[in-house]
């Protein structure tokens, strides 16, 4: 797991069971999750969490009553935002969103889970927009290994994703080996199922 691409997802112990159906979900729909039930037997566990928080793209946050008062979980926000990284806040029970929230849209889970789930879904996408934004202009231009292949993969995933397509196919082009692998994690930032299909057919087509 390349955390880079990962949201650490901050929650209390308390609701564990719904938020590993979450995260179960959100892998299942192509997303990069890391929780710490992630961590290996033997690995110092604080660390682990350190690392992982350090490393990560952005944080999924779980709000509950339990996850609102718990100090580890405010650390961990805390660190998440003083290092600019999005925070994306998911309520799963009525509470009271923390002060340093209090202006931040949250996502409600409370009623429907469904919808709830496409808008984790989009808004890590775009929390991965704004961390490859971050790149230098003159180094997002396209690798040129393939620039045909690349030119084509890009225009297709431009029909789905828009234009911070191009950003995207070199920031995922520098990590595959394979026009089939790069068509994957391309369409893994696709949040619908249908869509990220008829993505991977076109790329094939090419």
């Amino acid at each position: 797991m390349r955390m880079e691409d990962t949201f650490f997802v901050s929650y209390s112990r308390r609701d564990r069971n719904l938020v590993l159906r979450l995260v179960g979900d959100l892998r299942a729909a192509g997303s990069q999750i890391w929780v710490d039930l992630d961590i290996r037997p033997g690995d110092h566990w604080d660390r682990a969490v350190e690392t992982a928080l350090r490393d990560c793209v952005g944080m999924l946050l779980i709000l509950s009553p339990s996850s609102v008062a718990s100090e580890n979980v405010l650390d961990e926000v805390t660190i998440a935002l003083e290092a600019g990284k999005p925070v994306i806040p998911v309520r799963i029970e009525p509470c009271n969103l923390p002060l340093r929230l209090a202006r931040v849209q949250f996502i409600d889970a409370t009623s429907d889970y469904a919808e709830a789930l496409k808008r984790c879904s989009a808004a890590m996408i775009t929390g991965a927009r704004k961390a490859i934004s971050l790149i230098p202009s003159a180094a997002r231009e396209l690798p040129a290994l393939s620039p045909e292949v690349t030119a084509k993969v890009c225009a297709l995933l431009t029909r789905f994703m828009g234009p911070i397509s191009k950003n995207l196919v070199w920031e995922e082009s520098q990590r595959v080996a394979s026009l089939q692998e790069l068509s994957l994690r391309l369409a893994a930032l696709i949040p619908e199922e249908k869509e990220r299909a008829l993505f991977i057919a076109s790329v094939r087509a090419i």
